[in-house]
This record gives structure tokens, C-alpha cells and sequence, in this order.
């Protein structure tokens, strides 16, 4: 398989993971780059999601329990 490829199938998975769907984007029409900036986006979004629960979780615990 070729880097290409793999890239494509990666980021197939990785959105497949992150969203539990699958899309019909054509990535055979990207080029390497847009591949890459894809790939780059998915993992930035992976990390705000795990940002605003970390917020969220602070959040809350700093909160008093009421009675």
C-alpha cells in the first residue's frame, strides 16, 4: 500500500472512531496535503474534546455538593 494510501485509510478510520459514522468524502481527490491537514484537524479536534471535559470535570468538582 502506498503512503498515500495508508494516509487515506488512516484518516477514514479516524473519523470513522472519532464520529462512529461513516462519510462519503471522496479523499482520492485530494492531494497529499489536504490529506495531511485532515489528518491535522481530526487530531486537533480530538484534543479540544478532551480539553472541554477536562474543563467540565474541574468544573464540577470545584462545585459544593447541595443539600
Amino acid at each position: 500500500m502506498t503512503q498515500r494510501l495508508h494516509m487515506i485509510h488512516q484518516l477514514r478510520a479516524d473519523i470513522r472512531q472519532a464520529t462512529g459514522r461513516e462519510y462519503r468524502i471522496d479523499f482520492d481527490q485530494f492531494d497529499e496535503l489536504s490529506i495531511r491537514e485532515m489528518m491535522r484537524l481530526l487530531i486537533d479536534l480530538k484534543y479540544e474534546h478532551q480539553r472541554a471535559v477536562r474543563n467540565v470535570e474541574m468544573r464540577v468538582r470545584r462545585m459544593p455538593l447541595v443539600k
